[in-house]
């Protein structure tokens, strides 16, 4: 699990680089990416997590016991 999660995480960085860009381990530009970045995924996250609950609340309307 852990091998996939790096590979994932090395993609988003290189997804999110720009052409040319020094990706240093350090500065405050560096960590507003990553915050950036991370906000970005939870950001997909609830929006899944809506939309998942709309289908949930659709499904309990329809009542189909």
């Amino acid at each position: 699990m852990l091998p996939r999660l790096v590979l994932r995480m090395r993609r988003a960085v290189r997804r999110l680089q720009r052409d040319g860009e020094d990706l240093s381990l350090s500065g405050a530009e560096n960590s507003a990416r990553w915050r950036a970045m991370l906000s970005e995924i939870h950001e997909r996250d609830r929006a899944l997590e809506r939309r998942l609950s709309e289908a949930e609340r659709a499904l309990n309307r329809l009542d189909l016991n």
